[in-house]
C-alpha cells in the first residue's frame, strides 16, 4: 500500500467513530441506533456518544434538522467542541462526500458537495448544526374564514 494512502487511513481511522443517524433518516432510524430519544416541545433529544444531538422531525418522520452540542460533565459544563468534533461530526453527517467551507462568513459554515446537507457552528452557543436546505416546513391547511357579515 502506498504511504500517503495508508498515512489517511491512519488518520482517518483516529478520528472518533459516530454511530450517527443522518438528516433525512426516520425517527426509528435515529431510536434503532440510540434508544428512545427524550421529546421536548417538537424536537427530540438523543444521547450520541458525548454528545446531545437535538433532531426535528418533519411530518413524514423525517430528520430536517440536527443540533449536536457537547453533553456536561460531572461538573455540570460542557466542554468546547473542538476542532476534531467538528471533522468527525462533519465526517459522519457527509456520508463520504466532501464538504464545502464559505469564505467570509461570521460563522464557519459549510454545504456538502452535493447541496443536500447545510452546516453551521454556532460558536457563541458552543453547537454544530446541520439543516437540509431543501427542506421547506408544512403548515396545517387554513380555514378560511367566513366574510364578515353586512349590515346591522
Amino acid at each position: 500500500m502506498p504511504p500517503l494512502r495508508t498515512f489517511l487511513l491512519a488518520a482517518f481511522a483516529l478520528l472518533p467513530v459516530l454511530a450517527q443517524a443522518h438528516i433525512g433518516e426516520t425517527r426509528a432510524e435515529f431510536e434503532k441506533r440510540y434508544g428512545a430519544g427524550k421529546e421536548v416541545g417538537d424536537q427530540v433529544l438523543f444521547n450520541v456518544e458525548g454528545f446531545t444531538a437535538t433532531v426535528f422531525f418533519d411530518t413524514k418522520s423525517r430528520a430536517t434538522m440536527a443540533i449536536y452540542s457537547p453533553r456536561k460533565g460531572n461538573d455540570g459544563v460542557a466542554p468546547d467542541l473542538t476542532p476534531g468534533d467538528i471533522e468527525a461530526l462533519l465526517h459522519e453527517e457527509g456520508q463520504g462526500r466532501e464538504w464545502r467551507k464559505f469564505q467570509g462568513t461570521a460563522q464557519p459554515t459549510w454545504l456538502r458537495v452535493d447541496n443536500q446537507l447545510f452546516a453551521r457552528l454556532r460558536q457563541d452557543e458552543n453547537v454544530l448544526i446541520f439543516v437540509n436546505p431543501n427542506y421547506t416546513p408544512t403548515t396545517p391547511d387554513v380555514v378560511p374564514l367566513p366574510p364578515p357579515r353586512k349590515g346591522p
